[in-house]
């Protein structure tokens, strides 16, 4: 059950980030651009109202990322902890585990290649946790992984 959890972890966190970086680099250019166009912007109320919204909500998305990958391991090991496990089954999700670390290398690549290139480069300075968690992916799958083992296999007696 723990092992299913470190895949949704890694999906889910990949999604996440990319589809609110997209979304940041989105925002940032329809302010800038309509914050640029002087039809529409005619006044420093309308330029002051552009700026504030997009600096509230649209670059505290490296929040929500960070947020949300805490909220999945809390679950991880509350779950791990609460599920009965035979000690037969710590092959499989070290498998499940060694996996998950050996796929968060492409990842992280692809978040890095995608992150630094063209438009997108600077965009990144929005989101420094972010690009923190998955430039260093591997090593919080590992983490997280043994972290779960841990929880699952290593309970007392009674908890099993």
């Amino acid at each position: 059950m723990a092992g299913r959890d470190l895949v949704i972890i890694l999906a889910v966190i990949t999604v996440v980030a990319i589809t609110f970086f997209v979304i940041n680099f989105i925002g940032n250019t329809a302010v800038d651009a309509i914050v640029k166009n002087s039809p529409i912007n005619q006044s420093a109320a309308a330029t002051a109202a552009f700026n504030a919204g997009e600096t509230k909500i649209i670059n505290r998305m490296d929040y929500i990322v960070f947020g949300t990958f805490m909220a999945f391991v809390l679950t991880l090991l509350i779950t791990s902890y609460f599920i009965g496990a035979q000690p037969v089954f710590i092959v499989f999700y070290l498998v499940i585990v060694v996996l998950m670390v050996a796929i968060s290398p492409l990842i992280s690549n692809v978040w890095e290649t995608a992150t630094t290139t063209g438009k997108l480069a600077t965009t990144i300075t929005n989101f420094p946790l972010t690009n923190h968690l998955l430039l260093n992916l591997p090593a919080y799958m590992s983490i997280v992984g043994l972290m779960g083992l841990f929880a699952m296999f290593a309970k007392p007696e009674g908890r099993g």
